[in-house]
């Protein structure tokens, strides 16, 4: 929120002297700050392209994509992901932001990368 408040700031001296894309500038960081200030991530504000390729120059965290993980217990491997409650609400939870889920199980994967190469 600091960011885009700086940026606004920025953006506002640049309006008053005269650059008139600030003004773009201005209210694309009054609706990113105000979406910030009600708890939620960059990455969900609407936004056309150009506003996007904007946004994507201020390098704001909540901007950049998100992989959820999803760690399965080993007896709940081979299921269905749809037949596992908490898989099921982490992804209507990524899909809300437009993000993906990886379903792994963390156990698993650490007993293979601790086998040798050849049995790996």
């Amino acid at each position: 929120m600091e960011s885009v408040q700086r940026r606004k700031d920025k953006a506002v001296k640049g309006f008053r002297g005269g650059d008139k894309k600030m003004g773009a500038e201005v209210e694309m960081c009054e609706r990113i700050y105000n979406h910030l200030e009600s708890g939620k991530p960059a990455r969900t504000c609407s936004m056309n392209d150009e506003e996007r390729a904007m946004v994507d120059g201020w390098f704001l965290l909540t901007t950049k994509p998100v992989i959820y993980a999803d760690n399965i217990k080993e007896d709940d491997m081979g299921k269905a992901e749809d037949a596992l409650p908490h898989v099921v609400k982490v992804k209507e939870w990524a899909a809300t932001e437009g993000s993906e889920t990886l379903v792994i199980c963390a156990k698993t994967e650490e007993e293979l990368s601790m086998l040798e190469p050849e049995e790996q």
